[in-house]
């Protein structure tokens, strides 16, 4: 149930939480960023933003990102035994992101959302956040078999 809920959260923040634009209904150029962290520094001069907005910004962005598909790494080889495989977990995540990023690009190319951009960074952050995901799985699956064999030996 909490993987169902998880789902239906990450749809609601990266989907629906798109706002429409002012010429809702119409189609429009949609923004891509194919250059990983290009964009995510982009305009931060001093004299445009203060440092602490700066830094403010980054960091939303970099945890935002990365756990937002922290939950997927866990989830997945907690739930079925064939992503106990760290290729597949990640696969599973790199496609996930990508889905999320062409979803956000097709509805700002038909004018149905604006202030969204597909970009690689989120692609490469979601990504690093399955992984960490993954990482936590294996430190628990580990402690829990390690616990098990442990208590078994001792009887």
């Amino acid at each position: 149930m909490a993987f169902v809920i998880y789902c239906l959260a990450v749809i609601r923040v990266t989907i629906f939480s798109l706002h429409p634009s002012a010429s809702y209904g119409q189609s429009g150029t949609p923004s891509v960023n194919i250059i990983p962290f290009a964009e995510m520094f982009r305009g931060f001069h001093p004299n445009h933003f203060s440092f602490g907005y700066m830094i403010r910004h980054l960091e939303s962005n970099l945890i935002g990102n990365i756990l937002l598909l922290l939950p997927l790494g866990f989830f997945l080889p907690t739930l079925w035994s064939k992503f106990r495989s760290f290729k597949r977990t990640v696969l599973i995540g790199i496609l996930s992101s990508l889905s999320i990023e062409t979803v956000q690009y097709i509805l700002a190319y038909l004018g149905l959302s604006s202030g969204r951009a597909s970009d690689i960074d989120d692609v490469i952050l979601n990504s690093i956040g399955v992984i960490i995901g993954y990482m936590v799985f294996q430190v628990i699956f580990c402690g829990v078999r390690c616990f098990r064999k442990y208590s078994s030996s001792t009887r």
